[in-house]
């Protein structure tokens, strides 16, 4: 399911991604599957998220590399804010939090 917006807003359908059981795009939600990742695409913002569940989501995931989607409505210092604690909380547990520019590529 869609990660809730608000009460009031019915939930609808979500659509997540795990490619080839290493990438995984969880879509607009915060579901951890139960297979283990090599990499995590963090949906940093959205109307329906706050920072303390973006962490929970990076921490409970366990991924060893992580990269931002789901980021365009935050500003420069915004998206800095939200990665500074992406960086500690997940170096915390495993996940080594990178930083991707437009159409910058990682090989994995």
């Amino acid at each position: 399911q869609h990660a809730l917006i608000h009460s009031a807003v019915p939930v609808v359908a979500n659509v997540a991604y795990l490619i080839g059981g290493a990438v995984y795009h969880p879509g607009d939600s915060f579901t951890v599957p139960t297979a283990a990742v090599e990499a995590l695409l963090i949906p940093l913002h959205a109307p329906w998220s706050k920072i303390s569940e973006v962490i929970d989501f990076e921490v409970a995931m366990r991924a060893p590399r992580a990269f931002q989607v789901h980021d365009s409505l935050l500003t420069d210092i915004g998206r800095g804010m939200v990665e500074n604690f992406l960086g500690n909380f997940g170096g915390q547990y495993g996940t080594a939090y990178e930083h991707l520019d437009v159409r910058q590529t990682v090989e994995l």
